[in-house]
């Protein structure tokens, strides 16, 4: 979700991971780190934070992160100041030797026959992922150290190797990777630090001093994965089990068991308001839009601290104010209570919208008009006791109605055939400015839902403008459905002809087509279920003269 602020705070916004002091960051830290489900601790550096992974990060193999909790301020080519990524993630990977010794699994094993193995390979297929190079293949052609064996301790040599090449805007990064050997799994340890002339030797060598104190410790098992078909409490202990491998960081169960908070927070009263909120605000959608069929699906909503941590998590913009992530299907925000924790609470009722509508629509998504006109809309209610009040206005800088007072009188709205029929990256660069698209659209819903409830004078309000968000989503709903059981009922047919075992890939692929249908939905069978909804909607009214008793009301009647 974007703010009407985030234009002008996105100036030059480089960072990954915010960078580290150079106070603090080449200093080796005294605590450990321990990871018992993975086997291993080590000491981060002084004053380096441990970071959540985001799950596209752990499907690369990151099992840790780390960041200064203090800025680097760099110079920049252009003789301006910035800051560029820094940071730590450690990956795992599986590989095989031709023989080990040394202790059986989960003791010290410090003789490791390295032979080849796969982590090399594994190593660069992640790399593009935690560091934004320009021409990775041409930096993995001319490392800046080639390959090298160090001594950690006596009987654990690690290979150790230094990636150099310019990020998108010029700044010239180092990669400093060290894999340490194990019996069936390499760890590697990938710091990434920009280019600081003088001081990078005492970098380096505060690295060094770090992936030295690595040690083997006992494993133990890590925590089976629970998936949407176990119980809430199945689930809820599986999330909090990963949540607390962060420092700082546990789970919260809800009342009416539909979500999950994942928190580094400590403030129960705040956290208790979160949840209160969070579930008012889905008993609302669930009335608005009642799903189809049981919605069974149990949400995580990731709460960070403050907007540093959020930003580092999902290496936003300044300009974000949380997001619903459908990859993950994830929602994601951050206290802001050296601003107005209303504002919080008014994302997380908005990002919660999209996260309900991910499943009402089967993982498919609506015209922006539908989407973020309804999560500004829902973002702007009131909660007192039992009864949820919608209300003109969100708090601080998330607030739609001076915007759109301001577009209508300067008639520098886009026209509504325009607007409401807009794809993706057109509606959201309709301008003038960049929160203007939220502002048309969270008018237009405002206005149908007004109206719809009978709160609007009859000089801007049509019985049959009250058809049309009912006959979107039906005919919206209905067309996803159609479609998406035409993709399984052909991928069940397919599995008929095939053995699983000696087919795998093939069956895994089928799988997909079932689990997440609309990843395999053509193009353009998603544009006619488009066409179909908005002429089922929009076109069985005039819409020039709704275009005009919306302009009346924003002028007259929004309050």
């Amino acid at each position: 979700m974007m703010t009407n602020l985030s234009i002008r705070r996105l100036f030059l916004t480089l960072a990954i991971i915010c960078c580290a002091s150079p106070i603090y960051a080449q200093k080796a830290g005294t605590k450990y780190f321990a990871d018992s489900t993975s086997g291993y601790r080590f000491k981060p550096l002084k004053d380096w934070n441990n970071i959540p992974i985001k799950p596209s990060l752990e499907s690369q193999g990151v099992i840790a992160r780390f960041a200064s909790a203090k800025e680097l301020n760099i110079r920049l080519p252009n003789n301006q100041v910035g800051s560029a990524p820094s940071g730590l993630y450690i990956l795992r990977f599986e590989t095989t030797r031709a023989a080990t010794t040394g202790g059986q699994a989960g003791s010290l094993r410090n003789k490791v026959n390295k032979q080849a193995s796969s982590s090399l390979d594994s190593l660069h297929k992640a790399l593009p992922s935690l560091a934004p190079i320009r021409d990775w293949e041409g930096v993995f052609e001319k490392p800046h150290l080639e390959a090298e064996d160090e001594k950690i301790r006596k009987g654990l040599i690690a290979q150790h190797l230094i990636y150099k090449g310019p990020n998108q805007y010029a700044i010239e990064l180092y990669i400093d990777c060290w894999t340490i050997p194990a019996n069936d799994y390499d760890f590697c340890f990938v710091y990434i630090l920009p280019d600081q002339v003088k001081k990078n030797k005492k970098w380096f060598k505060a690295f060094e001093k770090s992936v030295k104190s690595f040690q083997f410790i006992d494993q133990t098992d890590a925590v089976s994965k629970v998936g949407q078909g176990g119980s809430y409490t199945e689930q809820f202990e599986y999330h909090k089990t990963l949540a607390e491998k962060v420092t700082g960081w546990t789970a919260h169960p809800t009342p009416g068991k539909k979500y999950i908070i994942k928190t580094s927070s400590d403030d129960k009263n705040f956290i208790k308001d979160v949840i209160t909120r969070l579930e008012q605000s889905r008993a609302v959608f669930e009335k608005d839009f009642p799903p189809s069929d049981e919605m069974t699906h149990v949400s995580v909503v990731r709460l960070c601290k403050n907007r540093d941590e959020f930003s580092k998590y999902g290496n936003t913009s300044p300009g974000t104010a949380g997001y619903f992530n459908p990859g993950s299907t994830e929602l994601v925000l951050y206290d802001s209570k050296n601003r107005d924790r209303r504002e919080t609470l008014a994302v997380m009722s908005h990002e919660a919208f999209h996260q309900y509508c991910h499943f009402l629509f089967d993982q498919s998504a609506a015209h922006r008009w539908f989407d973020e006109g309804h999560g500004d809309y829902y973002g702007s209610f009131e909660f007192k006791g039992k009864k949820a009040n919608a209300t003109a206005h969100m708090p601080g800088g998330l607030d739609r109605f001076q915007g759109i007072k301001t577009l209508v009188r300067e008639e520098t709205y886009k026209p509504l055939a325009q607007h409401l029929n807009a794809d993706h990256p057109t509606w959201q660069n309709q301008g003038p400015g960049n929160t203007s698209c939220y502002e048309q659209s969270w008018s237009i819903v405002y206005m149908l839902r007004q109206g719809a409830l009978g709160n609007l004078p009859k000089k801007v309000w049509k019985k049959e403008y009250g058809n049309i968000i009912p006959n979107y989503i039906k005919v919206l709903n209905d067309g996803f459905a159609r479609e998406y059981k035409k993709i399984r009922d052909g991928a069940k047919e397919e599995q008929k002809f095939l053995d699983p075992k000696k087919n795998y890939k093939e069956w895994e692929r089928l799988e997909s087509f079932q689990a997440s249908p609309s990843r395999w939905l053509q193009v353009a069978d998603r544009d006619k279920i488009w066409k179909d909804a908005m002429e089922a909607s929009w076109g069985q009214i005039d819409l020039d003269e709704f275009e005009s008793t919306w302009l009346m009301f924003v002028r007259k009647y929004l309050k």
